[in-house]
């Protein structure tokens, strides 16, 4: 499991997204004492073009900062994932070096033609069940990767939905504004629906992007799929070396080898 806490721990900082909406309610707003002429009104309708590109400099400045996030986390998974499967090597190297120095150990021992290829054959079994485990985890650990790839992705494409879906209701937002002032509506009346508008798109936006550690649970959820079919793995492995050791044992005439 703690490959999987370090990877939870990677994948925390990519579904936030908080987007500050008080400087541009003041831009909004500006004017809306002194908008008592037709100049005023005009000035101040015009005052609206400047907070579309308020709000998507806001988006866009966290966006980059979303990716950033994504990039590193992106890399420090291939990393970890990288530096797991060397051990992994590694480790299954040595148990390979040690076992068939155990082989030949045993193979010393065996003095009858019976015993010698009673010795080739629980060999063969620990052989085959080696094998049979390791491509088994093998398999579980890459249908573990691959599930957990497919939910950062179905995650980073619902923010980006989200996302997109805030700076359309923001654009929406600016251009009923722009068109109500236009038309001569008060243009504190058009601020204060303006406002509105805008919280009601962050709002919007906040319940539909993913919860925060929903993507993390989904982790550890997949982790212990993986965790429970390894431990069926070694549950088979080990019955089968049992069962060679058995009929090793039968064949030395029930003398422990």
């Amino acid at each position: 499991m703690r490959q999987v806490s370090r990877l939870t721990s990677i994948l925390a900082a990519s579904v936030i997204l908080m987007l500050p909406l008080g400087k541009t309610f003041a831009l909004a707003a500006t004017g809306n004492a002194q908008t008592t002429g037709t100049t005023k009104q005009s000035a101040a309708c015009t005052k609206l073009n400047n907070v579309l590109n308020t709000l998507n400099n806001n988006v866009n400045s966290r966006v980059a900062q979303i990716t950033a996030q994504r990039q590193a986390n992106a890399a420090k998974l291939a990393q970890n994932r990288s530096s797991w499967d060397s051990q992994i090597a590694a480790a299954q190297a040595n148990w390979d070096n040690t076992r068939s120095q155990e082989f030949t150990a045993l193979m010393q021992k065996a003095t009858t033609s019976q015993e010698q290829a009673a010795v080739t054959a629980f060999e063969n079994s620990i052989d085959a069940a080696v094998t049979a485990r390791r491509t088994a985890n093998e398999n579980a650990r890459d249908s573990y990767r691959s599930a957990v790839d497919a939910a950062i992705a179905a995650n980073q494409a619902e923010i980006n939905t989200a996302i997109a879906n805030l700076q359309a209701s923001y654009a929406d937002a600016v251009t009923a504004a722009q068109t109500s002032c236009s038309s001569g509506t008060a243009y504190s009346s058009v601020a204060t629906t303006l406002k509105a508008s805008l919280q009601q798109a962050k709002a919007t936006f906040v319940s539909s992007k993913p919860a925060t550690g929903s993507l993390s649970t989904t982790v550890k959820s997949l982790a212990a799929t993986k965790l429970a079919a390894e431990q069926t793995n070694d549950q088979t492995f080990k019955a089968a070396v049992n069962a060679a050791q058995q009929q090793l044992k039968t064949a030395f005439g029930g003398k422990s080898v």
